[in-house]
């Protein structure tokens, strides 16, 4: 391997690269966040819970932590557990990379919480805070995560125009969904969809696997396990 730093011209080059492609990605965040923060709060019914088009499931290799995925499903599971009598969604930022082709689910970052049938991220400067921390994994945003507490795993309309706003950022963007009531031994309770084009409505389901050996069977009795008076610690961002 060359010794770059032997090479002063060399050297200026690859700073000046990188000066450009942080530059870059930090404009592009900035614009996102901008999108984000002026989305509509009040959510129509019709419009949220009217399934959009889906076309046959999209091949691809998406690979999912047990971290990851225990700090979403706990987080749902504080807003639609069985002493609630109204259940609301929930939001989150997936944070990963891909290697060889492939995309890892490293970590998952709760953001905010709705009402039973709508949600956004209540603090857009929380996006900041996480998008820091997420940078000094060495990881970046790879998509998002929200709660369908009891009415099943689609993309509303409203899920669309959100993932729009993803995969506008990054194409490769996921939306994982999440129903807490269908987690029963068999099912994880999650899945994984894109958009084929943000222009258009149609999305696709991805496959994804669960890393760390687990299986569907274990995954009841280890959410049963865990106690609520230690949800906080999986929701430091959800304000």
């Amino acid at each position: 391997m060359t010794n770059s730093s032997s090479n002063p011209t060399e050297r200026n080059t690859e700073f000046i690269s990188i000066s450009k492609k942080v530059l870059n990605d930090i404009c592009a965040f900035i614009s996102f966040l901008e999108e984000e923060h002026q989305v509509r709060t009040t959510p129509k019914i019709p419009q949220t819970t009217k399934k959009t088009e889906i076309q046959t499931r999209e091949v691809s290799d998406v690979f999912i932590s047990s971290k990851a995925l225990l700090k979403l499903a706990t987080h749902a599971i504080k807003y639609a557990n069985y002493k609630r009598n109204v259940w609301v969604e929930v939001i989150g930022l997936l944070a990963g990379n891909e290697k060889n082709g492939k995309m890892f689910i490293n970590d998952a970052y709760p953001m905010g919480s709705g009402n039973a049938i709508s949600v956004k991220i209540k603090n857009p400067s929380n996006y900041l805070k996480v998008w820091n921390k997420i940078r000094k994994k060495g990881d970046y945003i790879v998509g998002w995560y929200h709660s369908h507490p009891g009415y099943d795993l689609f993309m509303s309309m409203e899920d669309v125009n959100t993932q729009r706003r993803y995969q506008a950022f990054y194409e490769k963007s996921i939306a994982l969904v999440f129903d807490p009531t269908l987690v029963n031994g068999k099912s994880w309770g999650f899945k994984i969809f894109r958009l084929k084009s943000i222009n258009k409505t149609v999305w696709h389901e991805v496959s994804c696997t669960v890393e760390d050996g687990w299986t569907p069977k274990i995954f009841p009795n280890l959410l049963r396990f865990i106690d609520s008076n230690s949800l906080n610690d999986f929701v430091e961002h959800d304000r």
